[in-house]
């Protein structure tokens, strides 16, 4: 006969295997965050992952940054670190010797989507049919309305 498994037993034996490891400590890091970080310290933070013995945080905004980049806000995290590492020992938390906060750099993802959205961009199509008055008394003006009549009748034409 045979035992069937539950599913958290199924998910342990996935995690053990050497493929499935960093899957391990990316759920291990998004547990540590919701478990063991306040609601206004999870609102500031955008992701968090481990490389080479570091916890790395990076942050949503530069403000997020100097929030959880003090002194007090780092010995406070490795505090709760080695929290969590007592509470689960087969975590990689147990071998970490620091804590990086790092901020997103928006300034490249808002160059981008600007990018983005000039190719997006539709061609206007002209509704008007330049039949206005031009009431300029200066001749620069009227000369420059007349211009602009003129760039109308064409773009009604070019269609």
């Amino acid at each position: 006969m045979k035992k069937i498994k539950n599913s958290k037993t199924i998910i342990n034996e996935l995690l053990a295997i050497p493929h499935f490891i960093p899957l391990k400590t990316h759920f291990f890091c998004r547990d540590f965050i919701n478990v063991m970080m306040s609601e206004k310290e999870k609102n500031l933070i955008d992701k968090s992952f481990i490389s080479k013995q570091i916890f790395y945080i990076v942050t949503k905004h530069p403000s997020g940054y100097q929030t959880l980049n003090h002194d007090s806000s780092k010995k406070d995290i490795k505090f709760r670190i080695n929290l969590y590492a007592k509470k689960y020992p087969s975590s990689d938390f147990s071998s970490l010797n620091d804590v990086k906060i790092f901020s997103k750099d928006y300034r490249k993802q808002k160059q981008e989507q600007n990018e983005d959205k000039e190719a997006l961009k539709i061609p206007l199509i002209e509704l008007s049919k330049a039949n206005f008055k031009n009431n300029f008394s200066n001749k620069v003006h009227f000369q420059k309305f007349e211009e602009l009549r003129e760039m109308i009748k064409n773009a009604n034409t070019r269609d």
